[in-house]
């Protein structure tokens, strides 16, 4: 009686993993809204959205604000899968500049000097990267990215001072902060 009870519990317990694992999964969610922060991403904070064209397609786009002014764009993510994968990405960017700031001028010892007045012109750019998504809950999602910007057209910097020259240290600050090169974003997505 007890052989027949243990057997009889064990075939059960096999027969539920079996029709647990034949169920379907759940629908991906077909909507995203959530927020990002990232280096050449969605800026030092923005509001990211993303739309399922395909079962492994997403439609991505954002806005939000970096040091070159307010940043929008929008991209395609292939193999987005509804679990944890890698997703080659594509987006064009483009950041809106900023006009008349303040900057407080250094000499090549990184002293202070003078504070000029300068504009960040508008630049647009292509993000190529590789994006790790994992997925929470079925439908919630936490994606880093990681991948290479490349500065299509603008993102130049000019001192409006007058009589200002620029010291190299000046050139090296900017030349930093202007958009392209490495990308780095983190996100985190609600399915809705």
């Amino acid at each position: 009686m007890k052989k027949l009870l243990v057997t009889s519990i064990v075939t059960l317990f096999f027969a539920h993993s079996i029709l647990a694992q034949s169920e379907a999964p759940p629908p991906s969610p077909k909507y995203y809204l959530g927020l990002g922060t990232g280096l050449n991403s969605a800026g030092l904070l923005g509001i990211k959205s993303a739309f399922r064209l395909h079962e492994l397609i997403l439609i991505d786009a954002f806005a939000g604000l970096g040091t070159w002014g307010w940043k929008y764009g929008a991209g395609f993510v292939f193999n987005a899968k509804n679990k944890k994968s890698f997703c080659p990405a594509i987006s064009l960017t483009h950041a809106t500049g900023v006009n008349d700031i303040l900057y407080t001028s250094k000499d090549d010892n990184n002293n202070s000097g003078d504070e000029v007045r300068m504009d960040l012109k508008p630049a647009t750019m292509l993000n190529l990267t590789i994006q790790r998504h994992w997925v929470f809950k079925e439908t919630n999602r936490l994606v880093f990215e990681f991948g290479y910007s490349f500065l299509l057209n603008g993102g130049r910097y000019e001192f409006t001072t007058p009589n200002f020259t620029p010291t190299s240290f000046d050139k090296q600050v900017w030349d930093l902060l202007r958009p392209g090169g490495i990308s780095l974003g983190l996100a985190f997505y609600f399915g809705l």
